[in-house]
C-alpha cells in the first residue's frame, strides 16, 4: 500500500457521497438513542413502560440526526479538500473522535453479554478497563486513525462500507418518521386506580405491622459468608443480630419479573411473558396464568381489609396494583425516565448529552449513567424512609436498587463517585444497601414504626454475575426478619423457597406469628424447593 498522491477524495467523489457517508456516520454516533427508543426497544422493555414515548422525542432524533449529519459533512468536505497537512490532521483527529463516540456506544448494545461472559474469572468489561488492555485498545484506534488519513485506499474501503451503512440510517428515520406521528395519537396506557378513599372489603387492622424490604440483586453469599474483607456492613449486621435469619433462602426466580411474580403470588413461576402494557403472562410447570387475573399479595391484602403502600423500582407496581394499594409510588422504568421528555427542546439537548458522554471523555461534569442511578437510586430511598414511617399502612413493600448495577457508591466518603467494575464494584452495592437499612430504620425509629412493625429484609435473586468459580451455581438470597422488640439473633438453616413470602406475610399480618420462635418453627418446617427436592 502506498501513501496517497491522488486527487483530493472531496473532488473524486459526487457529492451525495459525503452527504451518505455523514448520514451513515451520524446513524452510528445517536447508536445509544436508537437503543432506548421503541420500535427497537424489545417487548418486554416496551411493555414494562409507563407511557409511550412523546412526539418530542422522535421529532428531536430527526433534527439531531440532520445536525450530526450536517457537522460530518462539514468536516469531511474541508478534511479531503486538500492534501496540506492540516486538514490531514483535521481527519485524523476527527477519524479517532468518531471512533471513540462509536465503539463507546457500540458497547452498549454488548452490555448484556460483554457483562455476563466470564473472562479468567472477571468480565470482559473489567478486563477491558485494565491498563495494558485499554492501552492496546487505545493504540489500535490510533493507528486506524492515521491509517484512514495517510492511505487513500483505506478511506475508500471505509467509505464504501459507509455507504452501505446509510441504508439502515435512512430505515431509522423513516421509523422516527412513523412513530412520531403515531405517538401523537396514541392512548395514554391504562393505570390502575389507587384503591386509597376507596372502601375495602374489611374495616380490621392488622395484629403486626408488616415493612418488606427487597433489594435487587442482593446476594447472601457476597453479603455473609464471602464478604469482602475490607467491607464494613454495620447497619446490616446490627439487623442480623436481632432477625430470624435464613442461611439457605432460595430465589423466587431466576431473574427480577419472575421472581416477584412468584413471591408475590406464591406459586412457582418459571418465568414471565410481557406481550405488552395488559399482557403478563406467567409461565408456570405446565401451566400458564394472566398475572393481572393471579390473586396476590397486595390484592389478598385489600380484600382483607389491609391499608398496603408500595414504593417500586423498574416494574410497574402502580399500574399492575394500583387498584388494591392505598398508596403507591414508582421509579419509572429504567431508561424511559431519561430521554424522553415532551418538549423539543428538552429532547433535543437531553439527546445531544447521550450522544456526547463518553464516561472519563466526557464533556459534562457527570456521566449519564452516573446522574440517572444517582438520581433514581436517592429519590426512591427517600420515598421508601417516607412509607417505611407511616404507620397508617399495615403492609408496606418496598424494591430497592442499591445492590444492582451499575455501582458508583464510594462506602469510604459515602458520596456518589467514579464507576465500579463487577465483581469489585458490588462490595460499593452492599455498602449502599448498608446504608438505605440504617436510614429506613431511622425513619421508623422516629416516626414510632419501628417497635410495632415487623421488618423484612430479602432480594429478588443473588448476584446473577459469576465472581468465581464456586459462585457459579448460587440462587441464595438472604433472608432476615426482625420482629417487634427482638434483641436476639435466631439462626434457620432449612432450605427455604422465597415462594413462601405471600403466605408468610399473611399470618404476621393476622398475629399467627408473633414471636421470633414461632417464626423459626414456621421456616423450618416449609416444604424444600424445588432446587433441593432431588437431592
Amino acid at each position: 500500500m502506498t501513501p496517497d498522491r491522488a486527487t483530493p477524495l472531496a473532488k473524486a467523489e459526487p457529492w451525495w457521497h459525503n452527504a451518505a457517508v455523514a448520514l451513515a456516520l451520524a446513524n452510528l454516533c445517536l447508536l445509544r438513542v436508537w437503543m432506548v427508543t421503541p420500535p427497537h426497544l424489545n417487548r418486554e422493555d416496551t411493555g414494562l413502560l409507563e407511557q409511550p414515548f412523546p412526539p418530542a422525542h422522535y421529532a428531536a432524533l430527526i433534527i439531531n440526526m440532520a445536525l450530526v449529519t450536517g457537522v460530518i459533512w462539514v468536516w469531511l468536505r474541508w478534511s479531503t479538500a486538500s492534501r496540506g497537512w492540516p486538514r490531514r490532521v483535521a481527519l485524523g483527529a476527527g477519524s479517532l473522535l468518531l471512533l471513540v463516540v462509536i465503539c463507546y456506544h457500540l458497547r452498549f448494545v454488548l452490555q448484556g453479554f460483554t457483562e455476563k461472559l466470564p473472562l479468567f474469572g472477571v468480565g470482559i468489561r473489567e478486563v477491558l478497563l485494565r491498563p495494558l488492555p485499554l492501552l492496546a485498545l487505545s493504540l489500535t484506534g490510533g493507528a486506524l486513525a492515521w491509517s484512514f488519513a495517510r492511505f487513500a485506499a483505506v478511506r475508500a474501503g471505509a467509505r464504501h462500507l459507509l455507504l452501505l451503512l446509510a441504508v439502515p440510517a435512512m430505515f431509522n428515520l423513516g421509523i422516527a418518521g412513523r412513530m412520531m406521528f403515531y405517538s401523537v395519537a396514541a392512548k395514554p396506557v391504562a393505570k390502575a386506580v389507587p384503591a386509597k378513599g376507596i372502601p375495602a372489603k374489611g374495616t380490621q387492622r392488622a395484629v403486626n405491622r408488616v415493612v418488606i424490604a427487597l433489594f435487587d440483586e442482593w446476594d447472601h453469599r457476597l453479603t455473609f459468608e464471602k464478604r469482602d474483607a475490607e467491607l464494613a456492613l454495620p447497619e446490616i449486621d446490627r439487623f442480623r443480630a436481632e432477625s430470624v435469619h435464613a442461611s439457605n433462602a432460595i430465589r423466587g426466580g431466576r431473574r427480577t419479573l419472575a421472581s416477584i411474580a412468584a413471591m408475590t403470588t406464591g406459586l412457582p413461576v418459571d418465568d414471565v411473558e410481557v406481550g405488552n402494557h395488559d399482557n403478563f403472562t406467567l409461565k408456570l410447570p405446565g401451566a400458564a396464568s394472566q398475572w393481572q387475573q393471579t390473586s396476590t399479595l397486595f390484592s389478598s391484602a385489600h380484600e382483607a381489609g389491609y391499608a398496603a403502600a408500595v414504593v417500586g423500582w423498574y416494574f410497574p407496581y402502580c399500574r399492575m396494583f394500583g387498584s388494591s394499594l392505598a398508596g403507591c409510588w414508582t421509579w419509572p422504568f429504567y431508561w424511559s425516565s431519561f430521554p424522553a421528555v415532551d418538549s423539543l427542546s428538552g429532547s433535543v439537548g437531553r439527546q445531544l448529552y447521550m450522544t456526547t458522554d463518553l464516561g472519563a471523555l466526557s464533556p459534562w461534569p457527570e456521566p449519564l449513567d452516573s446522574r440517572v442511578s444517582r438520581v433514581s437510586r436517592f429519590a426512591v430511598l427517600e420515598k421508601a424512609k417516607q412509607i417505611a414511617a407511616d404507620r397508617s399502612y399495615d403492609l408496606v413493600y418496598l424494591h430497592l436498587p442499591m445492590t444492582h448495577f451499575p455501582y458508583f457508591y464510594d462506602p469510604k466518603t459515602r458520596a456518589w463517585g467514579e464507576r465500579r467494575e463487577l465483581p469489585s464494584g458490588y462490595s460499593s452495592g452492599l455498602a449502599f444497601a448498608d446504608r438505605a437499612v440504617g436510614e429506613i430504620r431511622a425513619a421508623m425509629e422516629k416516626s414510632g414504626a419501628w417497635d410495632t412493625s415487623v421488618v423484612l429484609l430479602t432480594a429478588d435473586h443473588q448476584l446473577r454475575f459469576n465472581v468465581d468459580t464456586a459462585h457459579r451455581h448460587e440462587k441464595r438470597v438472604p433472608l432476615l426478619i426482625h420482629m417487634p422488640g427482638q434483641t436476639a439473633d435466631t439462626n434457620v438453616k432449612a432450605p427455604i423457597p422465597m415462594t413462601v413470602l405471600r403466605d408468610l406475610t399473611f399470618s404476621m399480618l393476622k398475629g399467627d406469628l408473633s414471636t421470633p420462635e414461632k417464626v423459626a418453627t414456621y421456616l423450618e418446617n416449609l416444604p424444600k424447593p424445588r432446587e433441593f427436592a432431588a437431592r
